[in-house]
């Protein structure tokens, strides 16, 4: 604002203040560097949790132990929010996210004290959500409309 307003400069307290995450240190897991200095943190719980090092799905990158990280230390609170928002695998491949939803909801069910109903609840509305992102190439379109209904009628 000082510049473009060409307002004179003044010293700013913030200048230099590293914010939440800065880091100058690489994680051991590089798929984990946009957790900056918490990526210690989920390294932890995979220490802590051997179990959680396992992948979410073989497609996606991400590991069991960020979702427990993000309920724990980012308030994810649901299925979408982890797989949409928070890692981004409903863009990455939608299908392999709606498969991934499950160990998600369990995850988070565990976390956040939640029971079996809640769990398939999450599945479910994450399911009917994804599905609008699951790739269909045209010819599979087009047969399916040739055997179906016209669109006029």
């Amino acid at each position: 604002a000082q510049e473009l307003a060409r307002l004179p400069r003044f010293p700013s307290p913030t200048e230099t203040m590293a914010i939440h995450g800065s880091t100058k240190s690489t994680p051991k897991q590089k798929h984990l560097e946009p957790y900056g200095a918490d990526a210690a943190g989920v390294e932890a719980l995979i220490e802590a949790h051997p179990a959680m090092a396992a992948k979410l799905h073989q497609k996606l990158p991400y590991l069991q132990a960020e979702v427990l990280w993000q309920a724990r230390h980012e308030m994810a609170r649901t299925v979408e929010d982890v797989l949409a928002r928070r890692t981004r695998a409903l863009l990455l491949n939608a299908k392999a996210s709606i498969e991934a939803a499950p160990t998600v909801a369990a995850i988070l069910a565990e976390s956040l004290g939640r029971n079996a109903q809640w769990r398939k609840a999450q599945v479910a509305e994450y399911t009917e959500l994804a599905k609008g992102y699951v790739f269909t190439d045209s010819a599979s379109v087009s047969a399916e409309r040739s055997e179906g209904d016209s669109p006029s009628s």
